[in-house]
């Protein structure tokens, strides 16, 4: 009686399991339980020269997504600090302070890092729809021999 007891509670179990991944899959604002890698929209990678251009207009905010460590060792001049591993109520303040039509680039050490990239995603996941991201990072900033803060 127990072992029937049993069978019968895991057929429940894997039967609800299977109802709710299935029900996951086909709603609309279901969980992504399938590891999808990040990607940057097309036209929101910027490159040097692109770069520079944004940053001659007024309404633009360059952001580091390094640690600060990483950023005390030099940035770009006038990037702000927003680590990636910000806790989200860090994040949200520092948002706050920009209304959501401003233009974000972000960048983190070089074309390899993400860090960038995630930030980006988590400010669109805020409101921050107009976010781009330069794609070469701080390496690429001093090998092209700009100045650096």
């Amino acid at each position: 009686m127990r072992l029937k007891f049993l069978k019968e509670t895991a057929i429940i179990i894997i039967l609800a399991a299977v109802s709710a991944i299935v029900f996951n899959g086909f709603s609309e604002n279901g969980l992504n339980i399938i590891y999808k890698p990040l990607e940057i929209p097309p036209g929101n990678t910027v490159n040097l020269s692109e770069l520079k251009q944004l940053l001659k207009k007024a309404n633009v905010v360059l952001i580091d997504a390094r640690n600060n460590a990483e950023f005390i060792q030099g940035h770009i001049p006038g990037a702000r600090n927003l680590p990636l591993q910000s806790p989200r109520n860090a994040k949200i303040e520092f948002l706050s302070k920009f209304p959501k039509e401003i233009v974000f680039v972000l960048y983190c050490i070089n074309v390899e890092c993400s860090q960038s990239e995630h930030l980006a995603k988590q400010l669109n996941l805020l409101g921050f729809s107009n976010t781009h991201v330069f794609n070469g990072g701080w390496q690429a900033w001093q090998k092209a021999g700009q100045n650096a803060q």
